[in-house]
């Protein structure tokens, strides 16, 4: 955690939450668009998510193991490429065209190709950093608009969860999406709306990253923003 206060917070949010299990509470639905890689990361937080009593909707062009996720989880799959910014578009608005809204938008980096310095050319960065980060955007500029149409202090969350590579175009994404995150957390504070980043490790296990994102979500904790976890 970035400093003992919010270690603290998490840990009592984890006991709340395993009382609250217990008891069988209810949590208010929200409506979630996830985007990004559908790896061990990504569907553990999607079943997170979905444990929780969100309705989830995904991209995923990889139709099996999407298929699989969605039936085990009833997450909404949608089968078009993320890095297809009128595609993304599209899947965004008929998202809110049917429930309604996106309360939540989770971003997850993808593997890069590990290319290094001494042989990743300028285009392959002009490239990798261009789609990451449009997919990153689209949905997070779509969710601010309408939280600020709306002209109201709404719940809001955003996370955007890092590649875990360590290769240099995925430091070059990676940095894009620590900068958009603070930027973001400060333009966005008014409208109830938190942004934060979170940069796994390699030691770093799919469930304590989706543990990490129900805590950032849960409405207790809209404190938290600007922050790299």
């Amino acid at each position: 955690m970035a400093d003992n206060y919010l270690e603290r917070r998490f840990e009592e949010h984890e006991r709340q939450s395993v009382v609250s299990h217990r008891r069988h509470v209810i949590r208010k639905q929200r409506k979630l668009f996830f985007v990004g890689a559908v790896n061990e990361i990504g569907a553990a937080v999607i079943r997170s998510m979905c444990a929780m009593g969100h309705r989830v909707a995904f991209c995923s062009l990889d139709e099996e193991s999407a298929h699989n996720l969605a039936s085990h989880t009833g997450a909404i799959h949608i089968n078009i490429d993320a890095y297809d910014a009128h595609a993304l578009q599209n899947a965004f608005d008929e998202f809110v065209a049917n429930y309604g809204d996106v309360d939540i938008v989770i971003y997850n980096g993808w593997q890069s190709s590990s290319a290094e310095i001494e042989n990743a050319s300028i285009g392959d960065f002009a490239e990798r950093v261009a789609r990451e980060t449009t997919a990153m955007l689209i949905p997070i500029q779509k969710m601010a608009q309408n939280r600020i149409a709306k002209r109201v202090d709404a719940y809001g969350r955003i996370v955007c969860i890092k590649s875990n590579t360590t290769d240099v175009l995925s430091a070059a994404v990676n940095g894009a999406v620590a900068s958009v995150a603070q930027h973001l957390s400060e333009s966005l504070k008014p409208y109830g709306v938190s942004v934060n980043a979170i940069t796994p490790k390699n030691d770093t296990t799919p469930e304590e990253v989706a543990r990490l994102c129900r805590f950032l979500v849960d409405d207790a904790n809209g404190f938290v923003t600007g922050k790299d976890l």
